[in-house]
């Protein structure tokens, strides 16, 4: 009997594990992959630099508009199972900072050449 408990433990840890939860009745419904994906992308200012094959420069700036802001919260309210209320509630706050500030999400890559290992001339039989 005890050879059997812990194959049985597992297969319900992995069940249970499995599941995808319900969506909450009157709760807030998210949006899909792409049209989250879509808001995001056209909120976004990307800029690109190479040097041959290396990449010396990369800068994503997200401009957080009230859109954005929103289909995040949606997103958000849908993983917490918000119900409409709270989520009308939190909408609020966030319309409400949207109007006294502006937000931006930022994203910086810079090469830093001192620790290329690639371009630095080692001696015959050193180790990587």
């Amino acid at each position: 009997m005890r050879r059997w408990m812990n194959p049985i433990a597992l297969i319900l840890l992995v069940a249970g594990c499995a599941h995808q939860t319900l969506p909450v009745a009157g709760g807030v419904t998210p949006l899909s992959d792409k049209e989250y994906s879509d808001i995001i992308r056209r909120a976004t200012v990307k800029a690109n630099q190479y040097a041959g094959l290396y990449q010396t420069f990369q800068a994503d700036m997200t401009i957080e508009t009230t859109e954005v802001q929103t289909a995040g919260l949606r997103q958000r309210g849908y993983f917490l199972q918000w119900d409409q209320k709270q989520y009308n509630t939190e909408r609020e706050k966030i319309l409400q900072e949207a109007s006294a500030y502006a937000k931006y999400f930022l994203r910086f890559f810079s090469l830093n050449t001192s620790t290329m290992t690639c371009t630095k001339e080692k001696p015959f039989g050193a180790s990587i």
